[in-house]
């Protein structure tokens, strides 16, 4: 954990000579199986995009599953992502590029009924078409899974959708989710940045 604050540390530090701001993220999904369980995520990554056209970002994250076992809600589960981000510029309004992160997960509830912390990491690559000034859209891979072969975070998640530049510092953006692989869930993606 003493790492993550040293990295998160230096990057908002970093700040200063770059653009910067904060995105939240709010998700919602449904399992693919019976009994159909839906999990609310909730997500804040303050970020950093340097003079090279990297985004550097540190997500915090934290999600619950619908519903409650033995008379108690779900644990709220949490999770700190350190985030790295390079989009180019390939056609004319076509980008492609990539973001991979390391992270923590905390409080969360294995096959056995206790809760375990794990690192994982994570490579997603995507793409983006600019439709018009304002409005692009937007298309993404991510595979994600656990350092440990002792839990099972291995997912393939397939995300559509657009963004819309409200103004020339708000943009917001919607996406449509197939998760696959340890947990398999669709679901709806629905975010707000705002650049400083």
């Amino acid at each position: 954990m003493k790492k993550f604050i040293l990295i998160a540390s230096l990057l908002m530090s970093s700040a200063v000579m770059a653009q910067s701001g904060v995105e939240f993220t709010f998700e919602r999904e449904e399992a693919t199986a019976s009994p159909n369980a839906m999990t609310n995520t909730v997500k804040v990554a303050p970020y950093v995009k340097l003079d090279n056209g990297i985004k550097l970002d540190i997500q915090f994250g934290a999600d619950r599953k619908d519903g409650s076992s033995s008379g108690n809600n779900y644990a709220l589960a949490n999770s700190v992502e350190l985030r790295a981000q390079q989009m180019y510029q390939v056609l004319p309004g076509m980008k492609l590029g990539a973001r991979v992160s390391v992270g923590e997960k905390f409080n969360v509830s294995n096959a056995a009924g206790n809760t375990v912390d794990f690192s994982y990491y994570t490579i997603e690559p995507k793409a983006s078409y600019a439709v018009t000034d304002s409005l692009s859209l937007a298309a993404a891979w991510r595979y994600r899974n656990s350092f440990s072969d002792a839990v099972n975070y291995e997912t393939r998640t397939w995300k559509v959708g657009a963004d819309y530049a409200v103004s020339k510092k708000d943009e917001v953006g919607f996406r449509y989710f197939t998760k696959r692989g340890d947990s398999n869930t669709n679901g709806v993606e629905v975010a707000y940045s705002r650049s400083f």
